[in-house]
């Protein structure tokens, strides 16, 4: 008696539970258990123990002991099970099979027959061979092949380990949708986000939602979209995305991430920091193993007090080199440098630019133009070659500089000063609007405000022209203050281009006032030929004189008086008659048409005159030939 009253209780309460869902419409027979089998029907497969019983017209089973049962591919096992219509309560290692893919495992299982639905309770353990659920309750369609649970749950995927409130998981097409705190654990990355997709025969996590994950090296990713493919370590960050590492902070419309590359991909408003730098691009590319950092589209770096514009560049951390290539401009507080490309060492700080280079020293107020550029930043020295423009900014007045070769650096003082220094080579030509030359090598101090003219020089002011080994040029207030002729000094000067002042030494020195010459003195071997002219302009003798050594007094470019040092030697000579080219001092040379009449013809180098033979037919003999003539 004791026993069916035990037996009736336990009927009692797994009736109670299967009240929850509607009841199976499964219609009552003696022999059911032998009819022809029906796959809509839950099938006894076996059970040590049968008890059947009628409630309100439906037949109750309660099965004991091993309890097997079918319906169509969903096999269940159990200690124990009631079965009511086409519904069974299953209480005790339950394991329910569907096909050869889904097993579930839990304590106690509500399975509705004519549904094909389930409710599983109690340590619920669903596996379909790619993924492993942990949960307290489950709910599992066996039509759709749909786990949901809301109380949260644990699944594993070979090395990966979920967690999360609430999820559905797709066993057919192995996706998972998880929300509520979702946490993912995996030897690559670990993963918390508000909302996640997971494709678990792939092992790729989708995010729908903030997501905060943090890689096996560190480096921490915040987005709002996207997906991490863990097997081939590479995912995409959309929506706000946001990278962290060791190396810096990046942000950009989409992140790419390949682990297997050790690459970090920024793509479209790209922007990366460091504590040494920024960027911004369109597109970024860092690879964390080479410690390499390139860019494409146009970009803008902030580099220790730089910044840089590039329309791609290349850093390469682990040598220290820096490539920039398309529309470069490279500035700091008083330099900036633009060119095609520039190539930087930064740990010799020497820098190469090529192509359309342009240097300007906003303190110095000096421009380069060139086609290549090497500068050291730690000696302050530049070179610049394919014929370099230099332009000066002179207060109200500009220098312009081209040659062959310019170079530039800073000399040290005893007072520790920096001061500039400029040295040109080969085809050197200058313009400034009171003084032009022209020579094959320059050098200029701007400590000493001196310029000097080496290898055939020729320096033009005013109507002056100047000749010499070697000229050099004392300017102060930004104006001519000396020349200095030294060997082989010739100056010519001439209003008119028909007479020409000439004075010759072997050291001439002019002294100026206002860019206008003054006096001069001559020493050795002073030769001078002068033209006289009366008040009203009009020349009236020629003086021609010898003398080692004179001073010579000028007035609006004119020679007004001459002191001579010695015995001088000389005669004059009236204009009637005159032959001035017999008068010329020897050495006399007019070169105005290699003078430089404009900046513009600085960069085009003028071809030397040479001697041109020229063709002469005698009438009488009509026969023809050639005398030489210098033109």
């Amino acid at each position: 008696m004791k026993q069916f009253f035990i037996l009736f209780g336990f009927i009692f309460l797994s009736a109670m539970a299967i009240g929850q869902r509607p009841t199976s419409s499964f219609p009552p027979s003696a022999n059911d258990e032998n009819q022809v089998t029906d796959t809509s029907k839950v099938e006894i497969l076996y059970a040590e123990n049968l008890i059947g019983r009628l409630n309100g017209g439906l037949r109750v089973k309660t099965l004991v002991g091993n309890v097997q049962l079918r319906q169509d591919d969903v096999e269940m096992r159990c200690d124990s099970a009631i079965i009511k219509g086409n519904d069974v309560s299953a209480y005790g290692d339950v394991i329910i099979q569907q096909g050869d893919s889904v097993q579930i495992f839990a304590d106690s299982a509500y399975y509705f027959g004519d549904a094909r639905e389930s409710i599983l309770t109690g340590n619920v353990v669903l596996t379909d061979g790619k993924a492993t659920l942990y949960t307290d309750r489950l709910d599992y369609d066996m039509n759709t092949k749909i786990a949901i649970y809301k109380s949260g749950a644990v699944l594993e995927n070979e090395n990966t380990k979920l967690y999360s409130e609430r999820g559905y998981y797709y066993t057919q097409t192995n996706l998972a949708y998880f929300g509520g705190d979702v946490t993912i654990e995996d030897p690559e990355f670990s993963l918390k986000a508000d909302t996640l997709k997971l494709d678990t025969d792939k092992n790729i996590s989708y995010f729908i939602g903030p997501t905060n994950l943090l890689t096996k090296d560190g480096e921490r990713i915040y987005c709002e979209s996207g997906f991490y493919d863990s097997q081939k370590e590479y995912a995409e960050f959309e929506e706000r995305a946001r990278f962290q590492s060791e190396d810096g902070f990046a942000k950009a419309k989409k992140i790419k991430y390949d682990g297997k590359n050790d690459k970090i991909i920024l793509e479209g408003d790209a922007y990366f920091k460091s504590e040494e730098q920024t960027a911004e691009s369109d597109l970024i590319i860092y690879d964390t193993a080479k410690k390499q950092f390139s860019t494409n589209g146009v970009t803008t770096i902030q580099d220790e007090g730089r910044v840089i514009v590039s329309e791609k560049s290349f850093y390469d951390d682990s040598t220290g080199v820096a490539v920039f290539v398309g529309n470069v401009c490279i500035s700091d507080s008083n330099q900036i440098i633009c060119a095609d490309s520039i190539r930087y060492d930064e740990e010799n700080r020497i820098g190469k630019a090529f192509g359309n280079v342009v240097s300007r020293d906003t303190i110095e107020n000096i421009t380069v133009e060139c086609e290549r550029m090497i500068y050291n930043d730690s000696t302050s020295s530049v070179l610049a070659t394919g014929r370099p423009l230099m332009t000066s900014l002179v207060e109200d007045d500009t220098l312009f500089l081209a040659a062959d070769t310019l170079y530039s650096f800073s000399q040290d003082t005893v007072n520790f000063d920096s001061l500039r220094v400029i040295v040109a080579q080969k085809n050197v030509r200058l313009y400034k609007s009171n003084f032009q030359a022209i020579c094959d090598s320059l050098v200029y101090s701007a400590g000493d405000s001196l310029f000097q003219f080496f290898y055939d020089p020729v320096l033009w002011s005013d109507t002056s022209q100047f000749t010499g080994e070697v000229i050099s040029v004392f300017l102060a207030n930004e104006q001519i203050d000396k020349i200095e002729l030294n060997q082989k000094a010739f100056l010519i000067n001439s209003s008119d281009e028909v007479y020409f002042n000439q004075v010759k030494g072997r050291t001439i020195s002019a002294y100026f006032e206002d860019d206008t010459l003054k006096t001069m003195l001559v020493n050795g071997n002073g030769e001078t030929l002068y033209f006289v002219q009366d008040d009203d302009k009009a020349y009236i003798t020629a003086n021609k004189t010898e003398c080692s050594n004179m001073k010579l007094y000028f007035k609006e470019n004119q020679v007004q008086d001459i002191m001579f040092y010695g015995q001088p030697v000389g005669k004059a000579h009236p204009m009637k008659g005159i032959q001035t080219k017999a008068l010329e001092i020897d050495g006399f040379q007019w070169r105005m048409k290699e003078r430089p009449a404009s900046s513009a013809d600085l960069k085009v180098i003028p071809i030397k005159i040479i001697e041109k033979p020229v063709l002469e037919v005698e009438e009488e003999t009509e026969e023809v030939y050639i005398e030489t003539e210098k033109k």
